[in-house]
């Protein structure tokens, strides 16, 4: 089964996401751009790929449980626009989030280092706490939706986060269905 861990949204982040793709839509009619589905998006805070058989899954999950048993519940704000992997080539579009403990960095290392024991490589590059709602699908020349989520100041808003799921990923040809493997709280 394809995993990954994530912390899930709350209904007015998440309504308030569906306003800015709404906003950034009109602005590339043409442009080809896969939005994503509000009601799918999440904070990523390791992708695992495929995972086979009970006992890796059992151990997966006992890796995260122990990952984020030392956490309360803390606040993130959702802000900022930014692409990947640079403005001059942008394929995916996100929000920021930050908090001011740096509890989503910290909570994302512990789990890297938690599934290190089971067969899991650390993750190289920096983490950047972001959102995703859009992957752009076709770059010729310059992304008017890329460009207005670059030069807006654009606010979400605030959300508490107090749970880590580890999520089941089904790939389709209409997009990917998510479902809750486990909960984690925090």
């Amino acid at each position: 089964m394809r995993l990954f861990a994530a912390c899930p949204l709350e209904k007015h982040i998440i309504k308030s996401l569906e306003k800015l793709q709404d906003n950034l839509k009109a602005e590339s009619e043409n442009e080809k751009i896969k939005w994503m589905d509000p009601a799918n998006i999440h904070l990523t805070l390791k992708f695992l790929g495929e995972v086979e058989g009970e006992t890796k899954l059992s151990a997966v999950k006992n890796s995260i449980r122990s990952a984020v048993a030392s956490f309360s519940p803390y606040e993130i704000i959702i802000k900022g626009g930014g692409v990947f992997p640079s403005p001059e080539y942008p394929s995916v579009l996100w929000v920021g989030c930050c908090d001011i403990s740096d509890y989503t960095v910290k909570i994302k290392k512990n789990i890297d280092v938690s599934l290190k024991d089971t067969g899991f490589k650390e993750e190289k590059r920096s983490f950047t706490p972001h959102l995703t709602i859009g992957r752009i699908k076709y770059r010729r020349g310059r992304n008017r939706a890329a460009e207005k989520l670059l030069k807006s100041d654009i606010y979400i808003g605030r959300m508490s986060i107090n749970r880590v799921n580890l999520y089941q990923s089904r790939l389709s040809p209409y997009g990917a269905e998510y479902s809750i493997v486990e909960k984690f709280n925090i």
